[in-house]
């Protein structure tokens, strides 16, 4: 079921290549695989672009994203010209005219289609492409999400355990509190509270939302048009494709269209017959639920704005129309959706492009294709290239953030009543055992630094007395009295990099701010990690 949804949730996607439908002009160049490496070809089969990259993807907007040679990435137009000398460690696709690029120990910046740089993003851990102007970014440091413009601001704070791509003005979002999730709208606010399990995006002014493991649907007020009932549920154009033990679909008031019948269901998605599957065979119904086509194929893809549609039999693949006759007969040992007029198709171990009446208009001769061209391009499924990681470091910001004078708030004669303030602790968070607290686990600092906060010292006041029992000396008995004015000894940060060389960095960039009256001991270093230990009395730190 969960793949079913997934395939049919992908299509509802906005493509940036104008995806769907059956013009196919966007599609102007095809990546092909030519001799081992990446090249373009047009719809005639010329190669427009020679054979040159390890990755190649559809042209958007007249400009595509490669991997060159040395593992890096650039944009090239569609001459193949570079659109700059950069090359980056990670790139996004092109989306509301921005991509997303990271170079070597660099943070996420939007460039636009000249690869000129618009701003950088140096609080973000990973961001997403643009959609409607906005994109989404996980901070680095507190791991929250939130949102960013096409100008770079932010426009949502990072409070966030998730955040949805905005659709119709309004965005999932999930509460980091009750891990519920609800509605924000582009200021960032509630405008449906935090309610649901699982929900997916607004789409035409509905959304399908999980409550208790059924599936509903809600209008943009967060009132049910349709109470929690379903076992699984999606938006199919003007319908619902529901799962109850069986697939069928219903309308927008909960009532069946179609009862539940099939083993399987793709959808509609915009079309007037959707594949369905009974007894392992698929077969084609129409909006009433009657049988348009028989099922009779091991496979069948939709329409997709398409007069044919690719079908599997006896394990090879053909095109029927939508009467159930073939156009083409199987004869392939893979087919895809048609492009406009063309489709492409695997004869052996090539690839090659037929027309409508099956005829080779580019032979075949290529190894692999990039089905970015067809599924996300032209069909409108995410692509592979929609986030980027940051991969910046710098030492200098990440001692910066750590004040050595007052660690976590601690300044000389805290004892542990301000502990227990700072931290939000109770007398029952100490043990009597052990004389050290961890009181900050695994906290980030950027996307390549994390941290441990430890207390040491104990709290607790021992009193050891004798036990005698009717003049006779039985041992002695050991007792622990809390004391919140007690000082804790010391303290330590332990500071952990991703690599050996940048932990090398900031132990050396504390030690030279260190000196024998500093109230900071040198620092150790121990493969990855840089320890720190803070003993008030001396010198203030630097």
């Amino acid at each position: 079921m969960k793949k079913v949804f997934y395939l049919m949730a992908v299509a509802l996607l906005v493509a940036g290549c104008g995806g769907g439908g059956g013009g196919g002009s966007e599609v102007k160049l095809f990546p092909v695989e030519i001799g081992g490496d990446y090249g373009y070809i047009n719809h005639k089969g010329d190669i427009v672009i020679n054979p040159q990259f390890e990755e190649a993807t559809a042209h958007r907007n007249g400009v595509a994203l490669v991997e060159t040679s040395d593992g890096k990435y650039a944009f090239i137009n569609l001459k193949g010209e570079f659109i700059s000398e950069k090359r980056y460690k990670e790139a996004t696709i092109f989306r509301d005219g921005l991509a997303w690029v990271v170079e070597e120990n660099g943070a996420p910046a939007a460039i636009n289609a000249k690869g000129v740089e618009k701003f950088v993003l140096k609080e973000a851990k990973a961001v997403t492409t643009f959609y409607d102007g906005l994109a989404i970014f996980e901070h680095a440091s507190n791991g929250r999400y939130g949102v960013v413009n096409t100008k770079g601001k932010v426009v949502i704070e990072p409070a966030f355990s998730h955040i949805g791509v905005f659709s119709d003005g309004l965005a999932v979002a999930f509460d980091t509190a009750s891990r519920k999730a609800g509605f924000i709208n582009t200021k960032g606010v509630f405008v449906i509270a935090p309610q649901f399990d699982w929900v997916v995006s607004f789409f035409d002014g509905v959304a399908v939302v999980m409550v208790d493991g059924k599936y509903g649907a809600i209008d943009k007020k967060g009132n049910y048009i349709i109470n929690p009932q379903f076992e699984g549920m999606l938006p199919d154009g003007d319908l619902f494709l529901v799962e109850q033990d069986k697939y069928g679909w219903c309308d927008k008031k909960g009532k069946y269209v179609i009862n539940p019948q099939f083993d399987r269901a793709s959808g509609f998605n915009g079309e007037s017959l959707s594949p369905v599957r009974v007894d392992r065979k698929w077969g084609y119904v129409d909006k009433k639920g009657k049988y348009a086509i028989n099922p009779q194929f091991g496979e069948a893809l939709p329409f997709y704005g398409s007069s044919l549609a690719a079908v599997e039999y006896d394990d090879k693949w053909g095109y029927v129309d939508k009467a159930g006759q073939y156009a083409i007969s199987p004869q392939f040992d893979e087919a895809l959706p048609f492009i406009g007029a063309i489709a492409p198709v695997k004869s052996g171990r090539q690839w090659g492009f037929i027309d409508k009446k099956g005829k080779y208009v580019i032979n075949p001769q290529f190894r692999r294709i990039n089905e970015d061209d067809i599924f996300v391009c032209y069909l409108g499924a995410p692509s592979r290239f929609e986030q980027v990681e940051s991969d910046y470091f710098n030492a200098e910001d990440v001692v910066a953030a750590f004040d050595f004078n007052a660690p976590e708030g601690l300044t000389s004669g805290a004892d542990y009543n301000e502990v227990m303030r700072v931290f939000g602790l109770s007398e029952d968070s100490f043990n009597t055992y052990r004389n050290e607290y961890r009181a900050v686990s695994g906290k980030k600092i950027g996307p390549k630094v994390k941290y441990d906060f430890v207390i040491h010292g104990s709290p607790f006041e021992k009193t050891t007395s004798k036990r005698i029992y009717n003049g006779y000396y039985l041992g002695t008995s050991t007792d622990y009295t809390f004391k919140g004015d007690f000082s804790p000894d010391y303290y330590v940060y332990n500071i952990a990099a991703d690599t050996e060389a940048h932990a090398q960095e900031i132990a050396t960039l504390i030690e030279a701010k260190t000196d024998s009256n500093s109230s900071v001991y040198r620092p150790a270093l121990r493969g990855k990690t840089v320890s720190v230990e803070i003993h008030f009395g001396g010198e203030a730190f630097d």
